[in-house]
């Protein structure tokens, strides 16, 4: 398949507990090669996006998304990452794994891994900016390129955020993926395609874990991700091109 923008749920661990979280109460839970292979193997991908939980959390299996480009077909153009950047060890694996990553891919200029420092984070939960790049300076410019902050309008009312009632918007309810058929290939030209860590597909980002398990439109390890897409999509008509004698 062609997918304009895959998510991968590559753990549901984190080290923190933040209080506007949409994702609600982490769990023991990280992407299995299985998984991953049924999501993203042989894949043509524009946008690949790590997300959790902490993705750093789970560097083996941005390791795996690694071997899939090397041995099994799997192409993307862009990466897109969101850390806090606590992690204790193995930190600086996970960016040698995104400068491999970044080597590989088709639109370096895209790819992006952006650090959370906003006004939700607890003051001993601050990143130095400053003192991260310096530390990490041999890195892409992808490294820090910007901060999420002030993102009051941006707070998704889901997960921890609602639980403690705090203000934000409605969250995103799924819509069908919008797809075309070109010579042979689904392409999912719309919409997010989101592969949880237990192998759940949705088509939205801004769901708790609890959600995208009870909302769930299949699941990798038990139907094929493209019969799981076919299921939920609206076919695009190819434009037919009217030929005169």
């Amino acid at each position: 398949m062609y997918i304009d923008n895959l998510v991968l749920e590559v753990t549901r661990q984190c080290n923190l507990k933040c209080a506007h979280c949409l994702r609600g109460p982490a769990q023991r839970l990280k992407m299995t090669p299985d998984i991953l292979t049924r999501a993203a193997a042989g894949n043509h991908i524009c946008t690949v996006t790590f997300t959790g939980g902490e993705p750093s959390l789970a560097c083996d299996v941005i390791e795996e998304f690694i071997n899939l480009v090397k041995w099994r077909g799997t192409t993307f153009s862009h990466f897109y990452v969101v850390t806090n950047a606590k992690t204790r060890n193995g930190f600086k694996r996970f960016l040698d794994l995104l400068d491999d990553l970044y080597g590989r891919a088709d639109e370096q200029v895209a790819c992006s891994l952006v650090v959370s420092q906003d006004q939700y984070h607890q003051n001993e939960h601050k990143i130095n900016l400053w003192k991260l790049r310096n530390e990490y300076d041999e890195y892409p410019p992808y490294f820090y390129d910007n901060q999420r902050r002030d993102r009051l309008y941006n707070l998704v009312n889901e997960g921890r955020a609602h639980e403690n009632q705090l203000s934000g918007r409605d969250p995103e309810q799924q819509r069908p993926w919008q797809c075309r058929e070109s010579d042979g290939e689904l392409q999912v030209t719309d919409e997010v395609l989101y592969v949880a860590a237990n192998g759940n597909v949705v088509s939205s980002c801004d769901m708790s874990f609890r959600r995208i398990d009870r909302e769930s439109k299949g699941n990798v390890l038990q139907t094929p991700l493209e019969d799981i897409v076919r299921s939920y999509c609206v076919m695009e008509q190819e434009e037919s091109v009217a030929v005169t004698a």
